[in-house]
């Protein structure tokens, strides 16, 4: 959470929103300066399945970092502050994950578009790549599929095979979502579960973020992504 005041409450609102009752939600606040931390204070306030983690501003590797060391579930998702997910998100994915044993649980996402007045102009569907539960080792098995569809935010990962193979995110100025996944596959997940179903709607706004804008001094960071791939 970097000063996202503005976004808050809407993800607030999804998270208390879900059809699982039991879950614990970790807000990390990275040095906002804005009332963010108010905000998160006071949603932990009236809820305990919220916790808070107030630290300097470190960047998003190191907040999801500190994330996974404080985490106690028996699944790990991520969710960016500005986005939002289904209300059956949490149920649907661990019914699927305790079914099948699986350490990845994959799903789809809705791109939400918004122009300057906070208004929804385009809505697109980003479909996974297959569908269906996938074991022995999936992922070299379906390699030329599966590598592209990086973003962390589209799954879920059994917390359990995160800390067994000690996957963390790289302190990189970019690409922390494609470093991360690498670090899960290359440890061959003997489970996934796709679910083609966009649980997740990702918040595009018209002004360009990190992740769009062109930054000459981040040139390395992207070779050192397609190298780990």
């Amino acid at each position: 959470v970097y000063n996202m005041e503005r976004y808050l409450p809407r993800v607030i609102q999804c998270l208390k929103a879900q059809t699982m009752p039991v879950f614990e939600a970790i807000f990390v606040n990275d040095g906002s300066r804005d009332n963010s931390l108010a905000i998160c204070k006071s949603a932990a306030s009236e809820d305990p399945r919220f916790r808070i983690i107030d630290q300097p501003n470190k960047g998003v590797a190191k907040a999801r970092n500190a994330a996974l060391d404080a985490a106690r579930g028996e699944y790990v998702c991520f969710l960016d502050p500005d986005d939002w997910i289904e209300p059956d998100t949490f149920s649907s994915l661990t019914t699927a994950a305790d079914r099948e044993m699986a350490d990845i649980v994959m799903f789809g996402v809705m791109s939400e578009f918004f122009d300057n007045d906070g208004n929804t102009v385009k809505r697109t569907v980003t479909h996974t790549p297959m569908e269906g539960v996938f074991r022995g080792e999936p992922f070299k098995k379906y390699f030329d599929r599966l590598a592209t569809n990086y973003l962390v935010a589209t799954k879920m990962i059994r917390r359990e095979f995160i800390e067994k193979h000690g996957c963390r995110f790289h302190l990189k100025n970019i690409g922390e979502d494609g470093l991360f996944y690498v670090s899960v596959y290359e440890n061959d997940p003997e489970c996934l579960v796709i679910i083609d179903k966009p649980f997740y709607h990702y918040f595009i706004a018209r002004s360009l973020s990190l992740s769009n804008s062109y930054h000459p001094e981040r040139v390395n960071d992207n070779f050192y992504l397609s190298e780990a791939v």
